[in-house]
């Protein structure tokens, strides 16, 4: 039995959209879209709040939850006899192991720190400071870009894997992993711009 028939079993016995708003919803009307929002927002947020999603970061995920319902919502086929639930807590578990991951790069970043803002023996005092102050620049930068991005350019730049090793860490193409390198370096390299600008 694949996830979405055991989910679909497992919320069987609970009340879901009516059909015809939520084909109003997968054709772009606002007025359904604000109801498959209403019917399923506290559920939603429920589950991320049982995932241990810190209290400040669940507005944000329950947020990311949503866009991402309705990206894929014109995709949605109805099938006889299965609930939408499933599908909306399907994202809700993707919004989690994408805040997972990006959580994990961050706590790694936040070791780093810690280690160079103790004396090094390689560099003068002013030179562990300057390195610090620019690894904690990164560090706010990460928290813009996306998840796999983030690990990508840690892996990368910080581990110094080879993006076939890069590809085995993220589970996906050596390609994909040098694309998703070089598009964090992008954008963090743009945020800092941005930063120095500010």
């Amino acid at each position: 039995m694949s996830t979405i028939e055991q989910l679909n079993k497992a919320h069987a016995k609970f009340p879901d959209i009516g059909t015809p708003v939520l084909e109003a919803a997968i054709k772009g009307d606002e007025d359904a879209k604000g109801q498959v929002y209403g019917f399923y927002h506290n559920g939603v947020m429920a589950y991320l709040y049982r995932s241990y999603i810190p209290p400040q970061e669940l507005e944000d995920c329950g947020q990311d939850v949503w866009e991402r319902v309705f990206r894929r919502l014109p995709h949605y086929e109805i099938q006889p006899n299965h609930s939408f639930r499933p599908f909306v807590i399907m994202t809700a578990r993707s919004v989690k192991v994408d805040y997972y991951r990006k959580y994990q790069v961050q706590k790694e970043y936040a070791a780093e720190q810690i280690r160079l803002s103790s004396t090094h023996p390689f560099f003068w005092p002013e030179e562990a400071v300057e390195i610090l102050e620019l690894y904690q620049a990164i560090g706010r930068q990460i928290e813009h870009i996306e998840p796999h991005q983030a690990q990508a350019f840690y892996y990368k730049y910080f581990m110094g894997l080879s993006h076939h090793d890069s590809a085995e860490m993220l589970g996906t193409s050596e390609d994909n992993a040098r694309q998703l390198a070089s598009r964090g370096l992008g954008r963090i390299r743009l945020g800092l711009k941005r930063e120095s600008l500010d």
